[in-house]
């Protein structure tokens, strides 16, 4: 499965790369799963969840220290 969380970089004097997109995808494998107890805020949500076992994660206009580029790792 692949997780995407994409948003568009803010202004400022401390902004990598103002105005362009950013974000970092997980790739790996799913599993679904019934808890007890599940993650996040009491009543937010159900028992379902699924579990990503990340195999590859990427990432674009994040690190500082690469403006640039894209910062690939893999797991």
């Amino acid at each position: 499965m692949s997780f995407v969380v994409d948003d568009m970089t803010p202004g400022g004097p401390e902004a990598i790369k103002p105005g362009m997109g950013r974000g970092v995808e997980i790739r790996g494998l799913a599993e679904t799963l019934t808890v007890d107890d599940p993650p996040g805020s009491p009543g937010f949500t159900g028992p379902d969840i699924i579990r990503i076992h990340p195999e590859r994660i990427m990432s674009w206009h994040i690190d500082p220290a690469e403006p640039d580029g894209r910062a690939v790792g893999i797991l």
